[in-house]
This record gives C-alpha cells, structure tokens and sequence, in this order.
C-alpha cells in the first residue's frame, strides 16, 4: 500500500510544489520591496523616521516620495525582466537537450542572491536605493519568473498525454494563484508584525526548499540527448552560449509544419498575448478603480478579503472544474469558456458601485483561469518533444513582455478615461476577449477539416482502384481543395 501511494505521488506530484513555492515567495517579497523602497526613499530625502511613520499626514512630501518611489520601481522593474527575456532566448532550447531541471533551480539561485541582498537593505534601511538594482539584475541574470514559467510548462508537458495535458496544465496556474494569495497575505502581517527583514529571510527559506525539492523529488524528463549533442566534446555551460540556442528560439515560430501548424502557433501566441495583458490589466488598476469607486464602503480589510476571495476561487476552478469539464469539452471550447468568464467578470466589475458587485465578478469569472491553460496545452500540442522547451520560452517571454505593455497601456488610459466613465478599461478588457474567442472558434474548425480531409484521404487509400481514389487524387489536385490549401504555406520556401 505505501509503495503503491508512493508510486502514485511520483507520478502526479511533480512541479505543482515548484509553482507553489516560487510565486509564494515572489508575492510575498514583491509588494514588500515596494513598501521598502518607499521608506528608503522616504528617510533618505527627509531624515526623519517620525514623519515617514506617518507619512499621509504629509501630503506634500507624500506625493514627492510616491513619485520618487514609482520610478525606481519602475527601473527596478525592466532590471529584471529585460534580462530573463534575453536568458530565455538560450535557455529554452538548451533544456530540449540537457534536460529541465537545472532551469527550475537557476531563478531560486537567483532569488536566493536577491533574498539576501534585500535582508542587508533593510537592516541599512539609510543605504542608497540604488543598491537593491543587484539583487534584480541577478534575479533577472538568472532567468527570475520566466524561468520558472517555461521549465515547469515545459515539465509537465513532458510528463503528460494529449488527454489529461489541459487540466494537469490547469493545476499548474491553479498554483499561481493560490501563491499569489498565501505570499500576498503572509506579507503583510509578517512586515506589520516582524518588519522587513523577517520576510525577506522567508522568501530565502522557500527557495532553499524548492530548490531541495527539485533535486532531491523531481525525475530528469529528459534522459536521451540527440546523437549530434552527445558527441560534442562541450560541457552543458558552453552548450547554453551556443548560438544555436537563439535561432531555435525564433526557428520554432517560423519552421513550416504541417496542417498549418505554423499558423496555428502564431494564432495562439497572439491569443495567449492578448489574454495576458487583460489578465495584467485587472493587476494593475483594479485597487485604483476599487478605491475610487466604493468610496466609503472601501477599506484594506475589504480589498484583501476581495483578493483573497478572488485567488481561492480562481484556485478551485481550475483545480476541481476544469478536470471535470475537460472530460466533455475540448481544449478550444474550454479557452472559449474561460475567455467568456474572464469577460463578464471584467464587465460586471466596470458597473460596480456597492461591495456585493464587486464580490459577484470572481464568481463569475470562476473560470476564467481556462483560457490560458487552454492556449499553453494547444501550442504544446503543436510541436515536437524536442521543441517544448523552446516553444515555452518564447510563450514565456510573450508573457512578461506583455506584462510590461500592460502596464504602461492602462496605468495611462486609465487616469484618461476616469472623468467620463470609470469603468471603460474594464468594459474594453471584456470587449477585447472576442479577439482570442475568435481565433479558438477559427482553430476548432481548421483543425476538425483537416481531420475530415485526412479521413477521406485514408478511406480512399484503402479503397484501391475505386471511384473514390480518383475523386480523392482529383481534389488533392484542385486549386480549391483543402489538401491544396492547407499544403501551399507548408511547402513555400519562405523563411523567418
């Protein structure tokens, strides 16, 4: 029996703790950091601990702070994504071919740096700002959260079948978010309680376990390396600076594949870039709208309670529906439903004007977290196995890029738009899922007349000297068969 359970856990316990354990204590450091750089800023301008305890009281040096504070976060920002971006593009198809592993444990390398750079700044609290850009670059330098995104997509695409990739990939993002709310509320009781140091040293714990974890658990998914590797007398460093690494990189968007595999691809990313910056949208004006809407109602009891609310039922959707769902629906019509989700929320929370309203939209968008396990599970589908590691790479740059556009795209359409309608981002985020809706819908299709096609072509095969084998060589000839359309991309010599 034990043996048996343990069997069990090895099979279907693999990155789900990695998840966990990362974005735990990314979302614990990260609204952190901020606070620290804002009572950095704060002493260093004004020298008084007293006024910067009660700096709301201030409101002229509040703002020259807030403003100060902003740009650094933002440099502190780009110091780390620009970076893993750049890993990721020799990363990616490095572990097709050395394996997953060393991947999952280079960003908690890199957090570990960062955690302890992070613990001596706040212990100095009067030292200059500008020391904290060390621990964002090596974080950055070592592939931060995009590093994390592609390894354990990756991971358990090599772990899984077609059948059950989509909800296994479901339970992954259900860690996102279930993370995301156990580090954001540890946060802040921690520094309320302890102060800053005490979290930082946490966020160091977690990576020293995720990164036992991996060792010592997880099994290497890739075993056999391509004959051409194995015979090269380089080491596994000199094999990640091969340049060879970057144009597999791009080389996995642009190599003609059949059935219009390449269109699809590109289709999806643009689906998947769409669906993260809505995502990323809601992240960064939601407690700016929330505020300025509820106005007396609202208080940072209720907002947590909200956020809380919203990351538990976002876990449960992904981590008891969609397995359930995914046995009756497809993995388009699954990314349709949460897409749909993820769109009514966003508009019921546009009209919102007392708590119930905004309490109703993470209820209805209990699904919403479909639409991109749906998208990661359609793009692996589209590869080879040993083009996994990097398809996921180029999903996960698309991924932080995107947030980054986000970013910069509400957090100044927002303010324009306050005067005469509060609520327009959020309307425009849900009107802009018809976008991604649509590709699925032109995918499902494509993909359900090419499997026509291939039937026919078949029974025609097997139906040797009859009518039917000249009607099937008689469409595969015609300029407006679908053998003839779907085959003319595949075989042009157009090169990315």
């Amino acid at each position: 029996m034990a043996v048996s359970v343990f069997a069990w856990l090895r099979k279907y316990l693999t990155v789900e703790p990695v998840m966990l354990l990362y974005m735990t204590g990314a979302f614990l450091q990260f609204p952190i950091q901020q606070q620290l750089v804002y009572q950095k800023v704060c002493v260093q301008t004004y020298n008084d601990t007293v006024l910067c305890s009660n700096i709301s009281a201030h409101e002229t040096e509040e703002k020259f702070v807030e403003t100060v504070a902003s740009g650094y976060l933002l440099y502190l920002n780009v110091a780390n994504v620009i970076p893993s971006v750049l890993v990721l593009f020799f990363l990616g198809s490095w572990t097709d071919k050395f394996g997953r592993k060393a991947a999952m444990v280079l960003p908690s390398i890199g957090a570990m740096i960062s955690a302890s750079n992070l613990i001596i700044q706040s212990y100095f609290v009067y030292a200059a700002v500008p020391y904290l850009f060390i621990g964002s670059i090596v974080a950055g330098l070592t592939g931060g959260y995009a590093c994390v995104l592609m390894s354990t997509y990756t991971y358990i695409t090599d772990v899984t079948d077609d059948t059950m990739r989509t909800w296994r990939i479901g339970i992954v993002e259900a860690m996102t978010g279930l993370g995301a709310t156990i580090g954001s509320a540890l946060g802040g009781v921690m520094v309320d309680q302890l102060g800053f140091m005490w979290v930082f040293i946490l966020y160091l714990i977690l990576n020293i376990i995720l990164i036992a974890y991996v060792v010592l658990w997880l099994r290497e998914t890739v075993q056999k390396k391509p004959e051409n590797i194995q015979d090269q007398p380089t080491g596994k460093v000199n094999g990640l600076l091969n340049i060879e690494n970057v144009k597999m990189w791009g080389r996995v968007i642009c190599k003609p594949r059949e059935k219009r595999g390449r269109l699809h691809i590109v289709l999806l990313l643009c689906a998947f870039f769409i669906s993260i910056i809505i995502f990323m949208g809601w992240s960064d004006i939601g407690f700016l709208f929330v505020k300025y809407q509820l106005g007396s109602q609202w208080s940072s009891t209720m907002y947590g309670t909200f956020l809380a609310v919203s990351g538990i039922l976002a876990f449960l959707g992904l981590s008891l529906f969609l397995p359930l769902l995914s046995r009756f629906l497809g993995d388009t019509k699954l990314g349709q439903v949460g897409m749909l989700s993820r769109a009514a929320s966003n508009i019921m929370v546009a009209f919102t004007t007392t708590v119930w309203m905004l309490f109703l939209g993470p209820v209805i968008g209990l699904f919403s977290g479909f639409g991109a396990a749906s998208l990661r599970s359609l793009l692996s589908k589209e590869v080879e196995p040993t083009e996994k590691g990097a398809l996921f790479s180029v999903v996960a740059s698309v991924e932080v890029l995107s947030q980054l556009l986000a970013s910069v795209l509400f957090n100044n359409l927002y303010p324009a738009t306050l005067s005469f309608f509060p609520g327009f981002c959020f309307v425009l985020m849900g009107g802009v899922m018809i976008i991604p809706m649509s590709i699925l819908q032109w995918l499902e299709m494509d993909i359900k007349r090419t499997r026509s096609y291939s039937t026919l072509q078949e029974e025609g095969t097997e139906l040797d000297g009859s009518p039917d084998v000249r009607l099937s060589q008689d469409l595969q000839a015609s300029p407006q068969s679908p053998a003839h359309q779907q085959s003319e991309p595949e075989i042009s010599n157009v090169t990315c």
